[in-house]
């Protein structure tokens, strides 16, 4: 349960989206260990591999940009990237169309680990900017229906 937080759902959403005017592209770096290769669309699950292996970096977990409805108007999905020893954070997790990286623009998650794994459960969590565009929180593929904010103080 978190407690700690007096953000409502839709404040939670506005400040990841007021977080998009400053937000950059987080750089493709192409790892490996050994045979194992961070996988498309599994970027939790890669950057936990990574770290477990390289305990100078560490997780950053957040939203990027991953669809864009026109100007102004763009969805974000739950997004896990490395920052590295020297404090520069990295993407290891390929994507389909490497084309498509300038425009996957990252805000980190302003809670902690457990507020940021609540969010996602299921198979993660996205939203739209503006807030309230195409009824946030929509139902994805394996998701509980369970609203992650439900405990959260308005």
């Amino acid at each position: 349960m978190i407690t700690s937080c007096a953000l409502t759902r839709r404040q939670y959403e506005q400040q990841v989206c007021d977080c998009l005017a400053n937000a950059q592209a987080v750089p493709f770096r192409q790892v490996a260990l050994g045979a194992w290769k961070p996988e498309i669309a599994d970027c939790h699950a890669n950057v936990d591999r990574w770290i477990e292996v390289n305990p100078e970096c560490t997780a950053v977990r957040g939203w990027v940009v991953c669809a864009s409805y026109g100007e102004g108007m763009v969805g974000v999905t739950a997004h896990s990237v490395v920052k590295g020893s020297d404090g520069h954070l990295y993407d290891i997790t390929p994507v389909n169309d490497e084309r498509m990286r300038p425009g996957m623009l990252f805000v980190p998650h302003s809670g902690d680990e457990a507020s940021f794994i609540q969010l996602r459960t299921g198979a993660g969590l996205s939203f739209t900017c503006p807030p309230g565009l195409l009824d946030n929180m929509q139902p994805i593929s394996g998701d509980t229906g369970r609203d992650p904010f439900a405990d959260w103080e308005p």
